[in-house]
Protein backbone atom coordinates (compact mmCIF):
# COMPACT_ATOMS: atom_id res chain seq x y z
CA UNK A 1 0.00 0.00 0.00
CA UNK A 2 1.17 3.28 -1.26
CA UNK A 3 1.45 6.21 1.81
CA UNK A 4 0.60 9.69 0.09
CA UNK A 5 0.90 12.85 2.19
CA UNK A 6 -1.57 15.33 1.17
CA UNK A 7 0.36 18.31 3.40
CA UNK A 8 3.01 20.82 2.83
CA UNK A 9 5.73 19.34 4.92
CA UNK A 10 7.45 16.00 5.49
CA UNK A 11 5.32 13.49 8.11
CA UNK A 12 7.28 12.11 10.79
CA UNK A 13 6.88 8.43 12.34
CA UNK A 14 8.28 7.12 14.97
CA UNK A 15 8.39 2.99 15.79
CA UNK A 16 10.49 -0.09 16.15
CA UNK A 17 13.37 2.21 17.51
CA UNK A 18 13.33 3.94 13.66
CA UNK A 19 12.18 7.14 12.40
CA UNK A 20 10.31 7.15 8.93
CA UNK A 21 9.73 10.36 6.98
CA UNK A 22 6.70 10.73 4.23
CA UNK A 23 8.02 13.89 1.70
CA UNK A 24 5.15 15.84 0.30
CA UNK A 25 3.23 14.44 -2.62
CA UNK A 26 2.92 18.31 -4.07
CA UNK A 27 -0.80 18.20 -3.73
CA UNK A 28 -1.87 19.32 -0.59
CA UNK A 29 -5.72 19.26 0.44
CA UNK A 30 -7.08 21.74 2.28
CA UNK A 31 -10.49 22.44 3.73
CA UNK A 32 -12.05 25.71 2.86
CA UNK A 33 -12.99 28.25 5.28
CA UNK A 34 -14.67 31.08 6.37
CA UNK A 35 -15.03 32.98 9.13
CA UNK A 36 -17.41 35.18 10.60
CA UNK A 37 -16.77 37.48 13.60
CA UNK A 38 -19.29 36.43 16.65
CA UNK A 39 -17.96 39.42 18.97
CA UNK A 40 -15.26 40.66 20.79
CA UNK A 41 -13.30 39.79 23.95
CA UNK A 42 -11.42 41.69 26.00
CA UNK A 43 -8.60 40.35 27.29
CA UNK A 44 -6.46 42.56 29.46
CA UNK A 45 -7.29 45.49 27.63
CA UNK A 46 -6.82 43.79 23.73
CA UNK A 47 -10.09 43.74 22.09
CA UNK A 48 -10.02 39.65 20.49
CA UNK A 49 -12.11 38.65 18.13
CA UNK A 50 -14.37 35.80 18.66
CA UNK A 51 -15.44 33.73 15.25
CA UNK A 52 -17.41 31.06 14.20
CA UNK A 53 -15.45 28.90 11.30
CA UNK A 54 -17.28 27.50 8.81
CA UNK A 55 -15.31 24.53 6.65
CA UNK A 56 -16.94 23.93 2.89
CA UNK A 57 -16.45 21.12 0.79
CA UNK A 58 -12.68 20.44 -0.34
CA UNK A 59 -11.78 19.11 -3.67
CA UNK A 60 -10.53 16.02 -3.76
CA UNK A 61 -8.28 14.71 -6.58
CA UNK A 62 -8.22 11.21 -8.80
CA UNK A 63 -7.27 8.92 -5.82
CA UNK A 64 -4.81 6.38 -6.43
CA UNK A 65 -6.01 2.75 -6.47
CA UNK A 66 -3.92 0.98 -3.77
CA UNK A 67 -3.37 4.23 -1.69
CA UNK A 68 -3.74 5.64 1.76
CA UNK A 69 -3.87 9.69 2.14
CA UNK A 70 -2.21 11.43 5.22
CA UNK A 71 -4.00 14.96 5.58
CA UNK A 72 -4.77 17.45 8.58
CA UNK A 73 -7.20 16.62 11.32
CA UNK A 74 -9.69 19.37 9.65
CA UNK A 75 -9.29 18.10 6.26
CA UNK A 76 -9.93 14.54 6.97
CA UNK A 77 -13.38 15.44 8.95
CA UNK A 78 -14.73 17.57 6.37
CA UNK A 79 -13.88 14.69 3.73
CA UNK A 80 -15.57 12.51 6.39
CA UNK A 81 -18.41 14.92 6.38
CA UNK A 82 -18.59 15.92 2.01
CA UNK A 83 -17.05 12.42 1.11
CA UNK A 84 -18.09 9.36 3.28
CA UNK A 85 -17.59 6.91 0.03
CA UNK A 86 -13.93 7.46 0.45
CA UNK A 87 -13.03 8.49 3.99
CA UNK A 88 -11.88 5.41 4.98
CA UNK A 89 -8.48 6.57 3.16
CA UNK A 90 -7.77 9.79 4.47
CA UNK A 91 -5.24 9.77 7.99
CA UNK A 92 -3.75 11.49 10.33
CA UNK A 93 -0.79 11.56 12.42
CA UNK A 94 -1.50 10.73 16.03
CA UNK A 95 -0.07 10.21 19.16
CA UNK A 96 2.94 12.46 19.08
CA UNK A 97 6.37 11.91 20.10
CA UNK A 98 8.40 14.43 21.54
CA UNK A 99 12.02 15.08 21.78
CA UNK A 100 14.17 16.23 25.14
CA UNK A 101 13.14 19.65 24.80
CA UNK A 102 9.46 18.90 24.72
CA UNK A 103 8.69 19.50 21.50
CA UNK A 104 6.89 17.42 19.03
CA UNK A 105 9.28 15.42 16.56
CA UNK A 106 6.78 12.63 15.07
CA UNK A 107 3.75 10.73 15.37
CA UNK A 108 3.34 6.73 16.24
CA UNK A 109 0.29 5.99 14.18
CA UNK A 110 -1.48 7.56 11.08
CA UNK A 111 -5.23 7.06 12.33
CA UNK A 112 -8.79 7.50 10.78
CA UNK A 113 -11.49 10.20 11.76
CA UNK A 114 -14.56 9.15 12.79
CA UNK A 115 -17.76 10.51 14.94
CA UNK A 116 -19.62 8.50 17.51
CA UNK A 117 -23.32 8.30 16.36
Amino acid sequence: MKIVSMVAHPITLVGNSKIIEIQPSGLVLRAPASREIMGYQSINGVNIPLVRVVYSKPTIPPLEEDAIYVVSRITAETVRWYYPEVAERFFVPMDPVRGSDGKVIGATILANVRYLR
